[in-house]
């Protein structure tokens, strides 16, 4: 449910399926497009940018389990400067190319990269305790 412009959803909205949230945040032309969070069937959690329908320029990926990416995405794959995670413990950190970590650098220039690329998309995030926000 959300705002629809000739019969497609545009602006901001939610799509429910069986009583489970599947996506909320921006549309256009019935597409995800802008910010938003997608919830997978196997509990993982992706917020961020996305662009007709795929996760595009910076989000963070929750697998759930204690582990997550933030960092840069291309067609729904890490793409860019990324850092994966176990709670606070950085277990990669570096460019990334078609979902493969092909140059790793220290994490902490690449927090201060992401900071100051994507300050208004982590201001939007749900995030309470990350380097994102606490470095």
């Amino acid at each position: 449910y959300g705002d629809l412009k000739k019969g497609k959803r545009e602006g901001s909205g939610k799509l429910m399926a069986v009583g489970s949230l599947i996506y909320e945040g921006e549309w256009k032309n019935d597409k995800f497009d802008g910010f938003g969070k997608k919830y997978y069937q196997d509990g993982s959690i992706y917020e961020g940018n996305f662009r007709q329908n795929e996760c595009l320029g910076f989000g963070m990926l929750n697998w759930g389990d204690g582990y997550f990416y933030y960092g840069e995405f291309l067609g729904g794959l890490f793409q860019g400067i990324g850092v994966v995670l176990k709670g606070k413990q950085v277990l990669a950190s570096g460019i990334w190319d078609r979902g493969e970590l092909t140059y790793q650098r220290d994490h902490t220039g690449l927090f201060k990269k992401l900071q100051s690329r994507y300050k208004n998309e982590i201001n939007q995030m749900d995030i309470t305790e990350s380097f994102l926000v606490n470095n």
